[in-house]
């Protein structure tokens, strides 16, 4: 079995996806498909877990993170009732 993203989640916005790719190879560290699937994955548990994927994908290009992290001082919201192209606020 080929683990590799087919398509990205409904929760997850296009764009911000795309920027994160664009990040990590201006940064030389181009993701495999492997790659890609380990981080939507790690973004999913975040979801899971109250956190909203897209802003940390958001925190990991301003912090020049190579991966998606909870911030020490992030708060899990829930946020389930948004659509993916939007965030809660903080």
């Amino acid at each position: 079995m080929s683990k590799c993203l087919e398509e990205l989640p409904e929760w997850l916005d296009e764009f911000r996806w795309d920027q994160f790719k664009i990040h990590r190879k201006s940064m030389r560290k181009k993701m495999t498909d492997y790659a890609e699937y380990l981080i939507v994955e790690k973004l999913r548990k975040f979801k899971d877990e109250g956190y909203d994927p897209n802003e940390l994908i958001d925190i990991a290009i301003e912090k020049g993170w190579q991966s998606v992290f909870i911030p020490h001082d992030m708060k899990p919201v829930s946020y389930t009732h948004l659509r993916a192209h939007e965030t809660p606020e903080h």
